[in-house]
């Protein structure tokens, strides 16, 4: 198990972007089946400074499958942090090629995009509540993924401050390193709750703007969650 940390530069905005690599797929050409996830926190605090363009993000996640020349199905799966209710999980399906057409790949491939971007595009809605339930988000977007898939990649883009009835990352403001100290009992706290997502195997990729120190020892936290 592997974790890099790599800071990039976008203009004038700085991203943290943490991947933490359990399982590598030697190539994606030969993969016989890949789980996507997308998730854009929407809440307050995450969105206060974020722009975010639906059609780049699809790009950029498109450009991670390596598609032209792949036999492989895909299930791209996209949702929301910090939206009210139950997470809403919107689902785009690559089918698995039935022959060796690649009229058919190419029609299927088009219907896939659109179906993906229109998805991504959903992700793009004004900030309304502060709750970031992120543990349920993540298990609702997983629930979703295909059994047995021989890939599978979770972006997850937000600030990770969790916020919400089961913890409260924002108590921390004053001594946001302390959230590593209390680590045990908040992971109690949210196995309390309900069952945690089991993301063994997956290449799980952190996007934050990391422009506060809470928000810096949040993505740490998670890291090591």
């Amino acid at each position: 198990m592997k974790t890099l940390l790599n800071i990039r530069k976008s203009g004038a905005r700085k991203t943290s972007i943490a991947i933490i690599q359990m399982f590598i797929c030697s190539s994606v050409a030969f993969a016989q089946h890949i789980n996507v996830g997308k998730m854009r926190d929407i809440s307050v605090s995450a969105t206060s400074t974020e722009v975010y363009d639906a059609k780049e993000a699809f790009k950029k996640v498109i450009g991670m499958l390596d598609l032209k020349d792949s036999k492989a199905s895909v299930t791209l799966c996209t949702s929301l942090i910090g939206a009210p209710g139950i997470p809403k999980v919107n689902i785009a399906r690559l089918p698995k090629p039935e022959s060796s057409s690649i009229l058919d790949r190419n029609r299927a491939l088009g219907a896939f995009f659109k179906k993906g971007l229109a998805d991504f595009e959903y992700l793009d809605q004004p900030a309304t509540h502060r709750n970031t339930e992120i543990f349920r988000s993540v298990k609702a977007l997983t629930n979703q993924f295909t059994p047995g898939a021989s890939r599978t990649i979770i972006i997850i883009e937000s600030d990770f401050i969790s916020s919400g009835h089961v913890a409260e990352f924002f108590d921390y403001q004053d001594d946001p390193s302390s959230l590593m100290n209390d680590f045990d009992k908040i992971i109690a706290a949210f196995k309390a709750d309900s069952d945690l997502p089991d993301l063994t195997g997956a290449e799980v990729i952190l996007v934050t703007p990391g422009d506060t120190e809470i928000a810096y020892w949040s993505v740490k936290w998670w890291q090591k969650a």
